[in-house]
């Protein structure tokens, strides 16, 4: 069965992580008004949430697919 590399996963989840925070902060500076540091705070884990779980998956499907065809 293959896989991918662990020091790839990681490195393709830690770009993820930080892209997704990225776009959190950014969320935070166009939506929020006053002082929301909970804003900021749901908004970065929401990012990373949804990030990270379909790059997760995209991974997964990856893996999954390189090993069928390697059946074949």
């Amino acid at each position: 069965m293959l896989t991918f590399n662990p020091k790839f996963k990681f490195l393709i989840y830690l770009a993820t992580t930080i892209a997704s925070t990225y776009i959190g902060l950014q969320l935070t500076e166009a939506l929020c008004i006053e002082s929301c540091n909970l804003d900021k705070l749901l908004y970065i884990v929401f990012s990373n949430i949804v990030f990270l779980s379909g790059v997760i998956l995209l991974i997964k499907l990856s893996e999954k697919s390189i090993n069928e065809w390697e059946e074949e």
